[in-house]
């Protein structure tokens, strides 16, 4: 038996332990009660019924009042009634609850028959593309980590307009994009044919737009090509849209650089850059300079580019004129947009040079795996990202490209895409579940009404054409 000590220990123990469950709890409670959008998220997933339910794997992560979480996979859910069984609850009572839904593919077999049937295997799942504001670590300056703000967010923006171009490409229809929660973007294709796709066509789809595919600091692997039209398209339309704003507020080429370079000669400069010095990498604006110079001298080097006369008797000796010609001017100058300006005037003849360095410091990190992997799980959209207490609601594009003129025509809008009934979305704007607890529900409801017109469209029962 427990003596009284003991019993005041635990009572202690369980209020330490529910304290996360407890700030939680009730606006989940209410969330789940009153607003969530249960007929709309099964109808989508089932695609007016050309899914079959009992194979289609959803997956739960949910806390105890002891503060102890768990996922549960390979679930079904048959109908929206269920659905909303399975996440209404009540916190007076100290019931578990979702933290959050995933959702799998479509598999071979029913979920109860995973165990008995030995081929059980995927065989459907959207075409999802997953974006995370961690994985711009080598380039953003403004946070690190977990962290996000809206400046983070112009990256993840840059990827709607190209996604669009993606799903034209391979001429998809179905798609939309939503706010993760806290750091990322996901976007969802849901045609037919693109939630039948193999792991080999998906991973040979997204490989075509992987420009960035590696960026680890010591190794940077970036295939743009100028020659290539689809290149050109993605930098001409897309990349340069975005350039200069992020140049400005991610502060790429300002501080002293010249003070890190001052201890480099010419020569030794060379080498460096030609090993990627990591040192040097460490620093964000160190790494652009470098980025720079590599790109200059590896044209120059190579002879794809004509060399214009000069002192310099060879290559080297040209991108030593160029680099030093430019170090005179940091001194002059501190701005990035300046620096920018000055670095354009004095490789004006090397467009191709300027073209990769835009695309590199703008690109889209893609995750491959999670686009190319059938049994990926990915957040259910209005789902709560419990750290942010944000809901992941999905998001127009419109309002992205009308901000930076994106090129409408070149991207064949489809009608979603054209939907200007929301402001341009940013992560401070999302609806939280503390409004909804507070009753400020606007917000939320206008998106809940464009998640509507998203299904309708989706959902629509596929003719075969």
């Amino acid at each position: 038996m427990h003596t009284t000590a003991d019993r005041k220990c635990i009572s202690k123990y369980k209020v330490y332990m529910s304290e996360r469950y407890t700030s939680l709890a009730p606006a989940y409670a209410v969330y789940y009660e009153n607003y969530y959008p249960y007929e709309e998220i099964v109808e989508w997933l089932t695609y007016h019924g050309s899914v079959l339910t009992q194979r289609r794997e959803w997956s739960y992560e949910i806390i105890t009042a002891t503060d102890e979480t768990f996922v549960a996979r390979f679930r079904e859910i048959s109908d929206a009634e269920q659905l909303r069984s399975i996440l209404r609850f009540s916190s007076k009572t100290l019931e578990d609850f979702k933290l959050k839904l995933d959702i799998g593919p479509v598999y071979t077999s029913d979920m109860s028959q995973r165990k008995t049937q030995p081929e059980f295997a995927p065989c459907e799942r959207e075409l999802v593309f997953d974006i995370d504001a961690g994985d711009y670590d080598r380039i953003r300056t403004c946070c690190a980590g977990p962290a996000m703000c809206d400046k983070c967010w112009r990256f993840m923006e840059l990827a709607v307009p190209l996604l669009i171009l993606f799903c034209r490409v391979h001429g998809f229809n179905d798609y939309f994009f939503v706010f993760s929660g806290r750091r990322g973007l996901h976007c969802w294709i849901c045609d037919a044919r693109a939630r039948k796709l193999s792991k080999d066509s998906r991973k040979s789809m997204v490989d075509a737009f992987n420009i960035i595919s590696i960026d680890t600091g010591s190794v940077l692997r970036e295939s743009y090509d100028h020659s290539n039209w689809l290149c050109r398209l993605i930098h001409d339309h897309i990349c340069i849209r975005f350039f200069s704003q992020m140049l400005e507020e991610q502060n790429w080429l300002g501080g002293g650089v010249e003070k890190h370079l001052a201890k480099y000669s010419k020569e030794s400069l060379l080498t460096e850059l030609r090993r990627a010095d990591s040192a040097l990498l460490s620093s964000a604006p160190i790494f652009f300079f470098l980025h720079i110079t590599l790109c200059i001298y590896s044209c120059l080097v190579a002879g794809g580019y004509p060399v214009t006369t000069g002192s310099a008797k060879n290559s080297d000796g040209r991108f030593a004129s160029l680099l030093t010609t430019f170090i005179g001017k940091l001194t002059m100058i501190t701005s990035s947009a300046a620096r920018w300006t000055e670095l354009e005037l004095l490789i004006k003849d090397y467009d191709p040079i300027l073209a990769a360095i835009r695309v590199y410091y703008t690109y889209p990190r893609f995750d491959v795996e999670v686009t190319r992997g059938m049994n990926h799980l990915l957040k259910i959209p209005f789902s709560v990202h419990s750290k942010s207490r944000k809901i992941s609601v999905p998001f127009p594009p419109a309002p992205i490209l009308k901000t930076y003129s994106i090129d409408t025509g070149v991207l064949q809008l489809g009608p979603l895409d054209t939907d200007d009934s929301l402001p341009r979305f940013l992560p401070s704007d999302a609806p939280t579940v503390d409004d909804l607890l507070s009753r400020h529900t606007e917000h939320y409801f206008k998106y809940r009404t464009y998640f509507s017109r998203i299904v309708h469209q989706v959902a629509a029962p596929y003719d075969g054409t």
